[in-house]
């Protein structure tokens, strides 16, 4: 008799036992929305979802340095835009220059040069996340405005040196290869990453100073010669303001193209996401019906053995 009662304990333990671990297996499915809570729910599955962590780690890694590399790009294009508006309106005044209403206003339009000159420096000095645009891979401000010893071929001793380099800076935006993220000097500015430079300080020159290298007084206008060699310079600046939108389309191309990829990446990652869901996250409405089962079911046993573990000697007879 005590064989039999023991026996009969043990088997309503251990049923007991297994009803109340399915139960906490349901509720914590139900309260993470996780379906492997352990490596024994299921192995194989388990091995695929950490497998999908890595690739979906890897993804967003990708991505976060492409959305970098294309903030770097929107402001390389933002400003180039910048440097071809000061041309342009370089242009436009040494038009006025030569209007003939304002042949006794060299000097004071000289002035308003000097002041764009030094506009464009300071654009072409355009910084984006604590390194410089047209640096190349120098670390330091790469174009400074000086003033030296004045010549007779540069009367305001006016020079803008470049201390930067013409290496290409690249980046990878893929593991399928690097592309060049920078812009070089000489591609934007010309010959040594000063020519532009030079151009506008022979103008500011043609009108501050005379041909004997004197300053200009006040009113004093422009000598034919003076007025064909400024006009001169103008095509040339425009030349190169047409050299600087080009290389705008250019990032713009590249531009959308890193768009496009980056898009690739999203639906990518959407995918993967999608793998990892189907092994992982647990069917909720199921769970909730499988919890629900189970709770009846251990009602159902807690009063079966209420009633048979209780019976006595007599209850058999």
């Amino acid at each position: 008799m005590r064989v039999s009662w023991a026996y009969r304990f043990d088997a309503a333990t251990a049923a007991l036992e297994r009803l109340q671990t399915q139960l906490l297996q349901h509720q914590q499915r139900l309260a993470t929305g996780q379906r492997l809570q352990q490596l024994g729910d299921d192995p194989a599955a388990l091995a695929r979802v950490l497998r999908m962590d890595e690739l979906i780690a890897q993804t967003q890694r990708q991505r976060d340095t492409l959305a970098l590399l294309q903030q770097e790009l929107q402001a390389l294009q933002l400003h180039t835009e910048g440097l071809s508006d000061a041309l342009a309106e370089i242009a436009v005044l040494l038009q006025e220059a030569l209007d003939a209403k304002n042949l006794d206003k060299p000097a004071l339009i000289a002035e308003r040069l000097h002041q764009r000159l030094e506009d464009l420096v300071a654009r072409a000095n355009a910084e984006f996340a604590g390194h410089y645009l047209f640096a190349g891979t120098q670390h330091e401000a790469p174009f400074r405005l000086q003033r030296t010893t004045a010549t007779a071929e540069n009367p305001s001793g006016l020079q803008v040196t470049f201390a930067g380099n013409l290496q290409e800076r690249t980046a990878q935006p893929t593991a399928g290869g690097s592309e060049a993220l920078s812009i070089r000097a000489d591609e934007l500015f010309g010959q040594g990453g000063t020519e532009l430079f030079g151009l506008v300080v022979a103008a500011y020159n043609l009108l501050a100073y005379r041909a004997d290298g004197s300053q200009r007084p006040p009113e004093e206008s422009l000598s034919a010669q003076e007025r064909e060699q400024l006009q001169q310079l103008i095509p040339q600046l425009l030349a190169f303001r047409q050299r600087i939108d080009r290389v705008t389309a250019r990032t713009a191309e590249r531009q959308s193209r890193w768009q496009v990829l980056a898009e690739q990446l999203e639906q990518y990652l959407t995918q993967l996401r999608a793998f990892r869901s189907a092994d992982a996250d647990a069917d909720l409405v199921q769970v909730a019906l499988e919890l629900q089962k189970g709770q009846t079911a251990l009602q159902a046993l807690l009063q079966t053995l209420s009633r048979v573990l209780t019976q006595s000697l007599f209850d058999m007879l």
